[in-house]
């Protein structure tokens, strides 16, 4: 990888784990954060879920959208609108089937309503419902874009107002290439690991001092 490709993975993914820690009440606790490629993902970060799920909350749809998108968000932050990459295309992926399934078959949006917009045909695709106007294919497809829109706007606002925190995380991956889930609220909340210091101590016999731990 090019410097700058790494230097810029770094950047987004310290977004994604900051807007991660930051929604840590509703979301899977963090499990690591990485620079080191593996097939087409540049980094990542990694969740462990703590309990099966059979349904996620709005507020927990909600805050992974912000998650999804803080990649990209980051970029713009620290490098500008015209230097963002490609990199969040799986991001962008991800957050939309979210969106999309939240809205049209969940019926977690208060503009689409309780109605199924979409159905599954005998070969797994989803095609329209016969009776859905096209007005209404339309107004899901504004929905989605708002629910991004303001994901998106929700994680830039996060990581601009905390920045030299982020900035920190993105400096710390450059020089470790993986962060473990501790060493990342650790720099995030600025707190230091609990380190065992050593103390001379006289020894009682020969009055000389010997390291003890403390």
């Amino acid at each position: 990888m090019r410097p700058q490709d790494i230097k810029m993975t770094a950047y987004h993914e310290a977004g994604h784990a900051f807007v991660g820690l930051h929604y840590s009440d509703v979301l899977d606790p963090i499990h690591k954060a990485t620079i080191i490629p593996r097939g087409q993902a540049l980094g990542m970060v990694q969740h462990l879920p703590i309990d099966d799920k059979v349904s996620i909350t709005l507020d927990e749809v909600r805050a992974n959208l912000s998650m999804y998108l803080a990649g990209r968000a980051s970029e713009e932050v620290f490098f500008g609108a015209k230097k963002i990459t490609t990199g969040a295309e799986g991001d962008i992926a991800m957050a939309t089937r979210l969106a999309r399934y939240s809205i049209t078959t969940a019926g977690l949006s208060e503009k689409i309503g309780l109605v199924a917009v979409n159905q599954a045909n005998t070969f797994g695709q989803k095609v329209a419902l016969e009776n859905a106007a096209e007005k209404t294919a339309e107004a899901v497809d504004n929905e989605i874009r708002n629910w991004l829109d303001v994901a998106h706007k929700d994680a830039k606002n996060l990581i601009a107002k905390n920045k030299a925190k982020v900035e920190k995380l993105a400096l710390a991956l450059l020089d470790k290439e993986t962060l473990t889930g501790d060493e990342i609220k650790e720099i995030i909340f600025d707190k230091k690991s609990a380190v065992k210091k050593t103390t001379a101590k006289p020894d009682k016999k020969t009055g000389k001092k010997s390291n003890a731990k403390k």
